[in-house]
């Protein structure tokens, strides 16, 4: 008899990295989250970092879903699931929760990329199932950290820092700089690649 394949669960990265880790002679089983025990899951994200071995088999990416980051490991014959996403991607990946030296991560067996609007739908998903992960606020847009933030709606494709500045050449650079580290530790923009900026 086939061995019923467990539900992927959609879940905040956040709401992962502070489930309880449930293990059987030092195995990992499986996520206390809730009432749920999560051991797969299905998660939409950025690909915000990528490493790559020189010396044996190995490709990790690092995924960004606004409430927290999490990597996905492939090892030896799988690591051709991930050769094709690169930095800046936004991915849907399905996979197995795994721990090792107390970090949690994810075992890939489907990871396709796609439009970074689905991100948005997704976050309604768990808005919806879970309620928001932590307090999503934006400042008014007539004040300057509204404005940053317009500015970075209308350029969905990514800006560099550098343009943003010379645009918003009204607003201090060192205002702007401390908005953007604001905008990215709440979780509305993130670095795809080093000084340009995204919106989630």
């Amino acid at each position: 008899m086939e061995k019923q394949r467990q539900t992927a669960y959609k879940v905040w990265i956040g709401t992962l990295l502070n489930g309880k880790v449930n293990t059987e002679n030092e195995r990992f089983i499986s996520l206390d989250i809730g009432s749920k025990k999560i051991s797969r899951v299905n998660i939409m994200a950025n690909v915000i970092d990528k490493y790559l071995s020189e010396t044996k088999p190995y490709i990790a990416i690092t995924l960004d879903d606004s409430s927290g980051q999490i990597r996905v490991k492939a090892f030896a014959d799988s690591i051709n699931i991930l050769s094709g996403v690169n930095i800046g991607d936004t991915v849907l990946v399905v996979g197995m929760l795994r721990t090792f030296n107390n970090e949690i991560y994810i075992i890939p067996e489907i990871v396709k990329i796609i439009e970074p609007k689905w991100i948005l739908v997704r976050k309604l998903e768990l808005i919806k199932e879970y309620g928001k992960f932590k307090q999503e606020t934006v400042a008014d847009a007539t004040d300057e950290k509204g404005r940053v933030m317009n500015f970075l709606k209308q350029n969905t494709g990514g800006i560099d820092i550098d343009k943003l500045i010379m645009q918003l050449s009204d607003i201090d650079v060192v205002k702007i700089n401390s908005i953007i580290s604001e905008l990215i530790e709440e979780g509305f923009i993130y670095e795809p690649m080093p000084g340009r900026l995204r919106t989630i």
